[in-house]
């Protein structure tokens, strides 16, 4: 198998892992997650940058013992960047799956976007199958 295009940078696909990355609830919101993970309900997650976000999506992955996608996003991201492609080797065409359509095979429950801006440093788009 091919690696990804370059315009897109998988950060991490992390396996289930018995123990949640640390993070310190402000308020409610780690019941509220698991009430709307629980109840397949909607939920934005928003800040500035730096404030936590992915940081929490990935401490709600490890605590409902779930897989997490995360994808680097930039200005130049298209939709097959995300949904895959046709792609041409030496044997002929194939269809290469983009990060969204690997999530949506894992039968995904949840998918959170972190919406980017030019003065983000890193944008996110995070995925709990």
């Amino acid at each position: 198998m091919t690696p990804p295009p370059a315009s897109i940078t998988a950060l991490a696909s992390f396996p289930v892992v018995d123990k949640a990355p640390f993070y310190k609830p402000h308020g409610n919101e780690v019941e509220l997650f698991e009430h709307a993970f629980h109840n397949r309900l909607p939920l934005l997650i928003k800040g500035p940058t730096g404030c936590g976000k992915t940081r929490f999506v990935a401490h709600m992955a490890a605590r409902l013992q779930r897989p997490l996608y995360t994808v680097a996003c930039h200005d130049d991201l298209t939709a097959s960047d995300l949904v895959g492609r046709h792609l041409i080797s030496d044997s002929g065409t194939y269809w290469n799956d983009g990060p969204l359509t690997r999530a949506r095979c894992a039968k995904a429950a949840s998918v959170t976007w972190t919406k980017w801006w030019k003065r983000a440093r890193t944008p996110r788009w995070c995925c709990i199958p």
